[in-house]
Formats: structure tokens, sequence, C-alpha cells
């Protein structure tokens, strides 16, 4: 399918496709205009590399780290960061923003996770298909990506990437509110 658009740049592009190419357009006027769909991106300013402003700020991210999982290649589990001394904490501030400003490369080792096993059914456990796997993720990875993952959720919410009507995966928000609607 084409559109007939004025701009050059997008001379023939298909807007049912236009994520898979817009980086080859500059100009989503004629989104809106064709009233195909609501085009909103994030400004270049944002980003989410930031490094975490105050010492205070940290401990709401390791206060969102399960309790009680088992750990990861690190052996270091969640409730370490949550009761460790201030010093300790301090320091892994300072390596978190570190990593985030990009003047640190992770190592391989801290991004993988380990694979394990866990059996669902007790009655049967010689057969695969009552195993379910999880991964044991090491301990800074894990705050490294709720750190990301809360920046990601914040900038879709303030720049309304995601229709109103996505309900699944966002905060304040849920599939069953959408049934309760509905009847």
């Amino acid at each position: 399918m084409f559109h007939d658009c004025p701009h050059q740049s997008c001379a023939g592009l298909d807007p049912d496709n236009i994520r898979s190419v817009r980086k080859e357009v500059n100009n989503m006027d004629f989104l809106d205009k064709s009233k195909i769909c609501s085009y909103r991106t994030i400004g270049l300013v944002e980003t989410i590399r930031n490094p975490i402003k105050t010492f205070r700020e940290f401990p709401r991210y390791v206060g969102r780290m399960a309790n009680r999982k088992a750990s990861g290649d690190d052996k270091m589990p969640a409730d370490l960061f949550k009761k460790a001394p201030e010093a300790f904490r301090m320091r892994a501030w300072t390596l978190i923003n570190t990593i985030l400003a990009g003047h640190y490369v992770c190592s391989k080792e801290l991004l993988e996770a380990q694979v394990v096993l866990l059996c669902k059914d007790h009655g049967n456990p010689t057969l695969l298909a009552n195993y379910r796997p999880i991964a044991l993720c090491n301990s800074f990875y894990q705050l490294i990506n709720i750190i990301i993952t809360s920046r990601i959720r914040r900038l879709t919410e303030k720049y309304a990437v995601l229709e109103s009507s996505q309900h699944g995966f966002r905060g304040s928000r849920s599939v069953q509110l959408v049934i309760q609607k509905e009847r």
C-alpha cells in the first residue's frame, strides 16, 4: 500500500508499517492529517542514561527489588542491598551512575543469567513438560534493569507513546478495568 504524500523524503513508504521505517522519514505530519495513527515520539533531550541524581532517590529503586529470591552468579541477594550499610549502598550508587553514564562497560558475566528448571508438577518429575525455566540474574543487573524500566515507563506515559486503549503492563491500569467497563 502506498500513500499520497507531498514530502519527497517519504514518497512511497507504507504508513501501515511506519514503525519499521521511522528512521527514513523525518516529517510525520501526513500521519496525523490522514488520521491513520497518532505518531508521538520521545524528545531528543530525554534519555534513560542520566545518573541517579541523589542518594535519597537510590533506595526507591532498591526497594523495588524482589525479596527472598534466589540470586544469580554473583550470589548477592536483593536483601543484601536493602539491609547493607550505607557505605556499601553509596558505592553501589556510584557504580550504577558510572554504568548509566556510559563510563563503564559491563562485563559479559554481569549481564548473563543462570537458567534453572523448576518442577511444576511434583507428581511426575520425569517429564520435561512439568518443568519451567527461571533466570537467575545478578543483583546489579536486576537493579539496572529496574532503573531503566521505570525510566522507560515514565517517558512513555509523559509523551503518551502508548494508545489510551493499551491497559496491560501500565501503571494504574489493568485489563480488569476494561472488562468491568464493558459489563
